[in-house]
């Protein structure tokens, strides 16, 4: 509780300063304690005398949320990392994330995912992404206080979406500048657009880089069909027997051949749009499986090695039309049903003659 008037006159300047992108604020340092210290009240001066506080009732005070999070009005399931202080945020205005998920941290600016839901009206994904920028970003870029790194199309668990990566700068009490990095990834479903949003300073993003994408690879609208009896759970397969393990890197490699190889070609498009709506049939469950069961988690792990080792051909291929897309797809197609299937079905053939 606030003790005296200049604590109030204080929060008040605190509360108009001018904020960026995730309403932290532009003058970052204005904002920021530098100085603490406990004192007897006896020996405050100007203590305000101001009888009894109002009180909130216990039931009415947010409480923090499950790792695995999951609203249905909202229209969405998460998991989010592992001892992250997860709330819902209630909106006072736009651009406020619904909910929002912080790193655990003894001091510094603690990493941040969050997530904002908007209803789409008719709007196709890029449209929602061009205002954005121009209702929120626009002013901090021209500042100079903000850059867009990059900007890519691709999949998430079988849905549209747009990757961005973003540096905001912000000044400390001393004059000195900090950077934050963002990575936003928008996400459209048939009637809402998803904006999953991971912050961080600059030397300490690559750390929970990883975390925040095994949290994307888990989010699912929980109105799309489920297969298989399945009522919860969902992600990617490959990802989650990966994840932290030494697979990680060329799972993460596979995405970036995704983002730059495949999706920069109409073929490779519509490969990876068919063979998304084949691979989210039965990914989600046997998603759920490995998290369940820690040898079968390994058993995916063994198997799903030769098809990304053979993806990785493409990082050395020089693709720069439609036809030679094609023939290193089919190449590949044919490779990895000579692995999986006729090979073993040659070796079985042998070893019974």
């Amino acid at each position: 509780r606030l003790a005296t008037q200049e604590s109030f006159e204080t929060l008040d300047k605190i509360a108009t300063l001018e904020t960026a992108v995730n309403d932290i604020p532009k003058l970052w340092g204005e904002g920021e304690i530098i100085n603490l210290s406990v004192v007897s009240r006896s020996e405050i001066s100007n203590l305000l005398v101001q009888g009894e506080p109002e009180r909130v009732p216990q039931t009415d005070i947010s409480q923090p949320i499950d790792e695995k999070y999951s609203n249905e009005v909202l229209d969405f399931s998460i998991e989010f990392p592992i001892g992250w202080d997860a709330q819902e945020i209630e909106s006072t205005s736009p651009g406020i994330p619904d909910v929002a998920a912080v790193q655990p941290t003894p001091y510094g600016i603690p990493a941040s995912i969050s997530i904002l839901v908007e209803s789409s009206n008719g709007r196709t994904l890029t449209e929602f992404i061009d205002e954005w920028r121009i209702q929120f970003l626009q002013p901090s870029i021209d500042e100079g206080n903000l850059e867009i790194l990059s900007e890519e199309k691709t999949i998430i668990n079988g849905l549209e979406a747009v990757v961005s990566d973003v540096n905001g700068t912000t000044t400390l009490a001393d004059n000195s500048t900090i950077i934050i990095k963002y990575r936003e990834t928008a996400i459209a479903s048939s009637d809402k657009f998803y904006k999953i949003s991971y912050a961080s300073i600059e030397n300490e993003f690559e750390n929970n880089l990883e975390n925040y994408e095994n949290s994307l690879m888990t989010f699912t609208i929980l109105s799309e069909p489920k297969s298989n009896g399945s009522d919860n759970g969902g992600g990617c397969l490959i990802a989650t027997a990966a994840f932290g393990s030494e697979l990680a890197p060329q799972v993460q490699q596979l995405r970036e051949t995704r983002d730059n190889v495949l999706l920069n070609t109409e073929s490779g498009k519509s490969f990876l749009i068919s063979f998304n709506q084949f691979y989210y049939l039965f990914s989600p469950t046997i998603a759920d499986w490995e998290r369940q069961n820690p040898i079968f988690k390994e058993t995916v792990k063994v198997a799903i090695t030769p098809l990304l080792t053979s993806l990785s051909i493409l990082n050395h291929a020089e693709i720069n039309s439609e036809n030679e897309m094609l023939g290193y797809g089919i190449s590949l197609i044919l490779l990895n049903i000579g692995m999986y299937f006729a090979a073993p079905a040659y070796i079985f053939y042998r070893l019974r003659k």
